[in-house]
């Protein structure tokens, strides 16, 4: 069975990994204020790292301030940003006819599985429903350097930066007039390319350009900033391409949140490649198998308790540091069945 394969892939094999130290971030929505101290000793007692969230620069300072003694590292997570003045929609992403004429069948159906930015289900077609804007205009990525600035002005102590949301609203490609424009000169630069391998290769560019390109420039502001991401919408050419990135944490996605549930051979295969093909390009990244896990929220089904315990058991397995990203740790560290099923597999798996 692929759970139980030790792989050598990349410059890394699983025997090597498990001379690391483990890292386990926890992202956490806007809806706990009211719930940090249970979720920063919850998740001081699970061997956490790192709590994620976003907000405004108070609210940072007022959970550095709580998560702080807990020896707990905070770290902003944000998105893309368009300009504040003018219309917003100006700078939203175009997708191809074929994929709006998707949303709209998605849209008007009641019988989908929409997976919010993961991987399609099988046998499904998917767009994110969302507009995202699009990082190929200078405008936004401007926009998302002066939120990144300002932040790290107004808390100095932030420990690290965390990106989410960066990727394609059809999980290909953006043909606004600024992106075609680039991928003409890209296409021109590599004749021997494809129109469609040329495609492919610039919307991946592009987007781990952008991405490398603004921890730089966090870097470049506060040379002891530390950088993680949550790899979504995925880019579904190359949908483990975390790789790619110059991050101190890459998050990438093993196990989904909604169903139909993975099964465990991708839940395996997946914490393999991310665990082992970490440094195939950079040597600071390391890379952090990421479960997805909702309770309690409206519209949202809930991931069964069962379920859970499987994914973390064939995560462990197969990531013999134990590192661990979770979202919402909040709804797992706040019900109880679910808190002793992570301390025990966690137990279970030192």
């Amino acid at each position: 069975m692929l759970g139980f394969l030790l792989l050598s892939i990349g410059s890394r094999s699983l025997a090597v990994s498990a001379e690391s130290s483990s890292w386990r971030s926890g992202w956490i929505g806007e809806k706990f204020e009211d719930k940090d101290e249970a979720i920063i000793t919850a998740a001081k007692d699970l061997g956490f790292n790192a709590l994620i969230l976003g907000g405004s620069p108070e609210r940072l300072r007022e959970f550095m301030a709580k998560a702080r003694p807990a020896g707990i590292d905070t770290y902003w997570c944000f998105t893309p940003s368009s300009p504040k003045s003018g219309d917003p929609k100006l700078f939203e992403q175009v997708m191809p006819e074929k994929d709006q004429e998707i949303l709209k069948r998605l849209r008007a159906s009641k019988d989908w599985k929409h997976q919010y930015g993961g991987e399609p289900a099988p046998g499904h077609e998917d767009i994110f429903r969302r507009p995202l804007p699009c990082f190929h205009r200078k405008e936004v990525v401007e926009e998302t350097k002066d939120a990144i600035r300002e932040m790290l002005a107004q808390c100095p102590d932030l420990k690290g930066i965390a990106f989410d949301g960066f990727g394609y609203q059809n999980y290909r490609n953006c043909v606004c007039e600024e992106s075609l424009s680039q991928l003409a000169a890209f296409r021109k630069s590599h004749p021997e390319m494809s129109p469609e391998v040329a495609e492919d290769a610039f919307s991946l560019e592009s987007l781990v350009g952008l991405i490398n390109g603004l921890a730089d420039f966090a870097r470049g502001l506060r040379t002891d900033i530390k950088t993680t991401i949550h790899i979504w919408p995925l880019y579904l050419p190359e949908p483990l391409y975390g790789n790619r990135l110059d991050l101190d944490y890459c998050c990438q996605t093993v196990a989904w949140f909604f169903p139909p549930y993975w099964p465990p051979d991708k839940i395996a295969k997946y914490t393999q490649a991310v665990v082992t093909e970490e440094n195939k390009y950079f040597p600071r990244a390391r890379g952090i198998p990421f479960l997805g896990i909702y309770i309690g929220k409206k519209n949202l089904p809930d991931k069964p308790l069962e379920q859970f315990r499987s994914e973390l058991q064939t995560i462990f397995q197969n990531d013999p540091s134990r590192s661990l990203s979770i979202h919402e740790l909040a709804d797992v560290v706040l019900n109880d069945p679910y808190f002793e099923a992570l301390k025990t597999a966690l137990r279970e798996n030192p």
